[in-house]
């Protein structure tokens, strides 16, 4: 299994930067999700749980996936919990096509700056395990690792999009 972590700072608001994040796709800097269902959805006076399921394409040579026994689309499985009183948002992914060969867990947590009310904290984990194949599956981890690396970049630079467009959404109303 590899795993990587990080960990970044907006200059928005938690509650800007979760809204967001709830809206995030469709964007311009991720064109690969395909669908969205939200399979249930529960909230009380401050709190939000989400269970939705992704469809997207990986952008992964063909060769690998040949070799690797799997297709180019994969369904993933998201949890949410935003608690407003908390200013907390805690976002839970993991994919459960190919489940017998590869896991990709994700988990980001969005909170509130300790100092700076104007600002979002997102602390972010990945990690990927590929099962059979001996001697690959290093290989395709490390490539999936270091595929997941940029599309974090690309993944903040989308919430930054979806952040202005909110705002200037709510501003022309």
């Amino acid at each position: 299994m590899r795993t990587f972590t990080t960990s970044c700072v907006f200059n928005e608001s938690w509650e800007d930067v979760a809204a967001a994040v709830l809206r995030k796709y469709p964007n311009s800097h991720n064109n690969r999700v395909e669908t969205i269902d939200v399979l249930d959805r529960q909230a009380d006076a401050s709190r939000l749980f989400l269970h939705r399921l992704m469809t997207t394409n990986w952008n992964i040579p063909r060769w690998i996936l040949k070799f690797a026994g799997i297709e180019n689309r994969a369904a993933v499985n998201e949890m949410f919990a935003v608690d407003a009183r908390r200013q907390r948002l805690v976002h839970v992914s993991r994919n459960i096509s190919f489940v017998g060969t590869i896991r990709v867990d994700e988990t980001l947590v969005y909170e509130r700056h300790p100092e700076e009310s104007d600002k979002t904290i997102l602390n972010q984990r990945f990690s990927v395990q590929l099962w059979g194949r001996p001697g690959f599956h290093e290989y395709f981890e490390d490539f999936v690792l270091r595929l997941n690396r940029s599309s974090m970049l690309k993944g903040r630079d989308g919430l930054l999009e979806v952040i202005a467009r909110l705002k200037s959404e709510t501003q022309e109303n």
